[in-house]
């Protein structure tokens, strides 16, 4: 259904406009599952009574036909009704209730249990039942992880690509998949990068320094937008060097390509850039420096250079390491409350305000679905 199906582009979009901290995120989230509940619950019970829908909601099996239909909104179903499922729905099912990304670990271990009680234990799965179960395959264990069959890329991707992956998952994930495709970290091809997807978070940082630096370059931009650590990304900063040469000689359009392997940059490296490779750092990637990193990296005209995303992206705890040339360089570029050191006020929207908008908006969509 349309209301639904747009929840989490909206709410991207929502985002983008809004100085949203994580008490407002959770305001807005807690909002769209209300009103994906009162769906639910319009669409199954109907004009049911209140007694019948009190004693149907205690072993209500939802239908594959029911969860087609509510789409995102297949987030209000509890864990008791997801292991209510018949093993038969969930086969015809699986793939949409992969796709979730909203579901709670309650529900994805209820959806994970259901997926082992039709296929079978992990190491029984085929490709096609892993690549079905999607963002419900966070759940694995790291030893079930080790038992997957990761022979087929699109399976891989279908599970690697969502977030939320323990280290010892992303090791276990990472291992497993080299192990059944060559053995070799060396070997791997741009492709199995792109498969590989966040499971390249998984390697070491030795791993990483002998993967290939013409596959890297190949597809550096996918690696540059994944959730590894500091480490990780200096070791991938190596790849970088071999693949697009030293540092001085970097164009401005590199520093777009790697993404957020500028958070693996020295304070050295940092404090060489050029004003055109400053600019061309996304803001995503300008968070993820470490502090201290930050502070002795980037001088007060350097910091001049940034512009509102750059400066809306530096964080509290960076924030604290500044000097007060640096702080006062950030004042000058207008796009900070100068007495509250406010990073990113100018130009946003109140969240309070955004958030009430956007819940009425998405409450009135979702009811004239099922009026």
């Amino acid at each position: 259904m349309g209301g639904f199906k747009t929840y989490l582009e909206t709410k991207e979009e929502c985002e983008k406009d809004v100085d949203m901290n994580n008490k407002d995120t959770r305001v807005l989230e807690d909002g769209f599952i209300n009103v994906a509940i009162s769906a639910k619950n319009a669409l199954v019970f109907g004009a049911v009574s209140v007694e019948a829908q009190r004693w149907r909601r205690e072993t209500y099996s939802p239908t594959c036909e029911e969860i087609e239909v509510l789409g995102e909104g297949n987030v209000a179903w509890t864990p008791d009704e997801l292991s209510a499922i018949t093993a038969a729905e969930f086969e015809n099912c699986a793939e949409t209730l992969g796709l979730i990304e909203s579901f709670d670990d309650d529900q994805l271990d209820a959806l994970l249990d259901k997926a082992i009680e039709t296929w079978g234990e992990a190491g029984d799965m085929t490709s096609t039942e892993i690549q079905q179960l999607g963002v419900v395959a966070t759940r694995f264990t790291a030893d079930e992880i080790s038992q997957l069959n990761l022979t087929d890329n699109d399976a891989v991707y279908a599970i690697a690509q969502y977030s939320g992956w323990t280290s010892q998952q992303l090791e276990a994930a990472a291992a497993r998949y080299v192990a059944l495709n060559g053995g070799s970290t060396s070997a791997l091809t741009g492709q199995d990068f792109i498969s590989l997807s966040n499971f390249l978070c998984g390697f070491s940082v030795d791993d990483i320094s002998t993967l290939s630096a013409e596959a890297y370059g190949e597809v550096s931009s996918v690696v540059g937008s994944l959730s590894c650590s500091t480490e990780q990304w200096a070791a991938f900063k190596g790849l970088a060097f071999q693949a697009f040469g030293d540092l001085d000689d970097w164009q401005p359009e590199i520093f777009s390509e790697i993404g957020f392997v500028v958070a693996g940059f020295t304070t050295t490296e940092l404090s060489s850039l050029s004003n055109a490779s400053i600019a061309a750092i996304a803001a995503e990637a300008i968070a993820l420096i470490p502090e201290e990193t930050f502070a002795l990296g980037f001088s007060s005209a350097q910091l001049l250079i940034f512009d509102e995303d750059q400066v809306g992206a530096i964080t509290d705890a960076q924030q604290s390491e500044l000097s007060e040339s640096q702080r006062s360089a950030l004042s000058t570029t207008g796009f900070i409350d100068e007495d509250q050191m406010d990073i990113g006020a100018a130009g946003k929207q109140s969240s309070a305000t955004a958030i009430m908008v956007f819940q009425q908006v998405l409450t009135v969509a979702l009811y004239m679905q099922f009026a």
